[in-house]
């Protein structure tokens, strides 16, 4: 019995071992036949709403495709959508709506968005825009502090004095900046798709190369004429790697943007029409082949000199002639020196005219800062009788000047008036009353320097040379003497000015001296010795030692003599003025009686 139940579960067993094997065989060949079978999905519900942060929820509308945010405050945590299944609305709300009540966003929250045409902002909302993608207009509530839109959605400061975004996918081809906007903020126009063309008024202030980079407007063909980039009426940048020489300016061109020039290499004449009003400051600086520059009889405004440089940028060194239009009614030129029209002020000398001697007129009674910068020509500047002051670094990196002659109007020398020049000596005028700061400091060659019986205040840094010799003083001053070359306070009672090139071996300063002015005495070329004397009450910081780079503290030079002290070090200790000022003197150098 049991062999016989045996046989028939083996029997049983290998028919489901046949009938497995054929299903199969089936299933093998229905796929070598690219036959499928067919599958049911079930489709996914999604949340319509759901929550920012505590204060802040947010809800889809399917009718309008509107994605909001409503509740008050900032909204935070946006980014988290992303994580979860909400994240489905994001891929395909056309509209966002921020709701009354909502006053900032982060900045990252709209980046899951992928088909935003607009974007609602309230009054109550006051912080940043969040970067949009695919926005084709912005709408802001009428009574909102902060921002404003136009009827073509482009995004305001409340009064419509500053752009401060151009959707990326506004359908219009031109836009009309509208009077009144006197900026544009730098990214406004960055990544538009279809601009073209914008018309800018003329409350505009400037634009910035930057504005458009990034923009249609400037990669269409059609707003560029010879490397040179337009946008309406304002020349805005020439490219760099030109390779023209002469530039005329297209007419009907109204302004020529700052920096506009700036690193053309290769260009050396710049014709500018009749129809240019406005040139924009630094508008040809580093322009390093530019030799002649023509201007037309249109220009009214320079804003300063557009061949000046601040920060960055180097002087235009070919430059041997600025012409202007007889016509011109505010500008003119005289042997291809800018000047205003009354030749009261003097613009721009020319970096490369080549004559060595040149005498400021005497109807000029302002010099631009940089007007003879780097104007290596020179090696004799005579300044006319119209200037009574001079404040600024007028020959800033002018090696080649040797002697520069001061009218007897003068009464002012303040705030690097001949700072890093190459004047030799220089006779200050019994008219001028006034050494400011740095007046004459950085001068590589300066020897020498006669003062005036006028003069009454000298600032502590008003005079600094490495080869200084002498500084003398009219006897008939009542403020300040001399003796060989070194400056005192007409009683001796302070040390102005031990010249660092000053000959001698030996220095023992005056027992009338109190007070040893801030760098008064640095490090000296001959000195071996210099002795102090008990009496001095007080030495002010930068005594005693030099530096080989101003700007750099890492410099410092150690003493270069010995230093005798009639006291105790002690006392010496009390003499300064702070810590600071004593700690950088090499103590190995100070004896102590």
């Amino acid at each position: 019995m049991m062999k016989k139940f045996s046989n028939v579960f083996l029997i049983i067993y290998t028919c489901l071992l046949l009938v497995v094997f054929l299903s199969s065989c089936s299933d093998s060949q229905d796929t070598l036949n690219n036959t499928t079978t067919e599958t049911v999905t079930t489709e996914k519900t999604y949340k319509t709403s759901g929550t920012c942060n505590d204060t802040v929820k947010w809800k889809y509308d399917a009718s309008t495709s509107t994605f909001s945010y409503f509740g008050t405050g900032k909204i935070t945590n946006a980014d988290s959508i992303v994580e979860s299944e909400e994240s489905y609305w994001a891929g395909i709300a056309e509209n966002i709506r921020f709701e009354e009540g909502i006053t900032d966003a982060e900045k990252n929250t709209f980046w899951i968005f992928d088909k935003i045409k607009s974007v609602y902002i309230p009054a109550s909302y006051i912080g940043t825009i969040p970067k949009t993608q695919h926005i084709e207009k912005f709408i802001v509530a009428e009574n909102n502090p902060k921002y404003s839109s136009d009827e073509y959605g482009v995004l305001f400061n409340q009064n419509k004095t500053e752009i401060i975004r151009f959707p990326k996918c506004s359908p219009i081809e031109f836009y009309e900046i509208p009077e009144g906007v006197t900026n544009i903020s730098n990214d406004a126009f960055k990544e538009s798709k279809n601009l073209k063309n914008v018309t800018v008024p003329e409350s505009l202030e400037g634009i910035l190369s930057a504005t458009f980079k990034e923009s249609s407007v400037y990669l269409n063909p059609q707003n560029w004429e010879e490397d040179v980039f337009y946008v309406g009426d304002c020349l805005v940048e020439v490219d760099r790697e030109t390779k023209a020489e002469n530039i005329v300016i297209r007419e009907g061109t109204r302004k020529i943007e700052a920096y506009a020039f700036s690193w053309c290499d290769n260009v050396k004449s710049i014709t500018i029409p009749d129809s240019v009003e406005v040139i924009g400051p630094q508008a040809f600086v580093s322009c390093s082949s530019l030799e002649k520059v023509y201007i037309g009889s249109g220009v009214k405004d320079m804003s300063g000199s557009p061949f000046d440089f601040e920060i960055e940028g180097l002087p235009c060194s070919k430059l041997k002639s600025i012409d202007v239009s007889d016509n011109n009614e505010h500008f003119r030129s005289v042997d291809g020196v800018l000047f205003s029209k009354d030749m009261a002020k003097l613009i721009q000398y020319p970096y490369g005219k080549t004559q060595k001697e040149y005498t400021v007129p005497d109807s000029v009674t302002f010099i631009y800062p940089g007007a003879f910068r780097y104007c290596n020509g020179l090696t004799k500047l005579i300044i006319g009788k119209g200037i009574t002051f001079i404040d600024f670094i007028m020959l800033y990196g002018n090696d080649n000047i040797e002697t520069v002659v001061l009218p007897d109007t003068l009464t002012k020398l303040d705030a690097g008036a001949f700072k890093y020049s190459g004047i030799k000596y220089i006779d200050i005028p019994d008219s001028v009353t006034y050494l400011g700061s740095e007046a004459m400091t950085g001068c590589s060659r300066l020897e020498t320097i006669n003062i005036g019986k006028g003069v009454s205040y000298i600032d502590n840094c008003a005079i600094g040379s490495d080869v200084l010799k002498a500084v003398n003083v009219d006897r008939e001053n009542k403020y300040f003497t001399s003796e060989n070359g070194v400056l005192y306070n007409k009683d001796k009672t302070e040390l102005c000015i031990y010249p660092v090139n000053a000959e001698g071996k030996v220095y023992r300063i005056p027992d009338s001296v109190k007070v040893i002015r801030p760098g008064a005495i640095g490090n000296s070329n001959y000195l071996e010795k210099i002795y102090v004397g008990e009496q001095t009450e007080k030495i002010g910081n930068g005594n005693f030692y030099g530096y080989k780079n101003e700007y750099y503290d890492d410099c410092r030079t150690q003493t270069t003599y010995e230093i005798y002290y009639d006291g105790t070090e002690s006392e010496w200790n009390k003499l300064f003025e702070s810590e600071y000022g004593r700690e950088d003197i090499d103590k190995t150098k100070i004896h102590f009686s």
